[in-house]
């Protein structure tokens, strides 16, 4: 007699083996469906351990990725803010950040302060759900943000 879940188990395993020969490419999208790290406003919620000021205002802190360029921009806090990032797999550096050079109020700029080095340190990130976070290299986290989809 033959044992019929070791049978279905064999096929199932043979199937899945079958596909087209082409590798998953898991470094475009490592997000669950809806937030990936390209196509996503990036809310500041929390940086080098403190919660985000000012993420309900006009002027939130915030990181735009775009695929194609390699670039992204947003908002330190107070600053228009952008440069170039570099991503691989789950590997992610940015470059230099550029920003315009206006003052704003004490806590704000504190923040924009705290924003652009955890942008310096980062060397990973994570997506869980709608949060992303960025890591340094010991893998601590330096700041976290919430997605939201971009608005037209």
């Amino acid at each position: 007699m033959t044992n019929q879940p070791a049978v279905v188990l064999a096929l199932v395993l043979m199937l899945a083996g079958c596909g087209s020969g082409t590798p998953i490419d898991d470094t475009q999208n490592p997000a669950p469906p809806g937030h990936s790290l390209t196509g996503t406003k990036w809310l500041l919620i929390e940086v080098e351990g403190q919660p985000a000021i000012g993420a309900d205002g006009p002027r939130a802190a915030q990181l735009v990725f775009d695929a194609e360029s390699h670039g992204f921009n947003g908002i330190g806090g107070v600053n228009q803010i952008f440069g170039s990032y570099t991503r691989n797999g789950r590997e992610l550096t940015f470059g230099p950040v550029a920003s315009t050079l206006m003052a704003g109020p004490e806590p704000l700029m504190k923040q924009e302060q705290a924003v652009n080095r955890a942008l310096a340190a980062t060397h990973s990130f994570a997506i869980d759900n709608d949060v992303l976070t960025l890591y340094d290299e010991t893998d601590e986290p330096v700041a976290q943000f919430r997605g939201t989809p971009i608005e037209d």
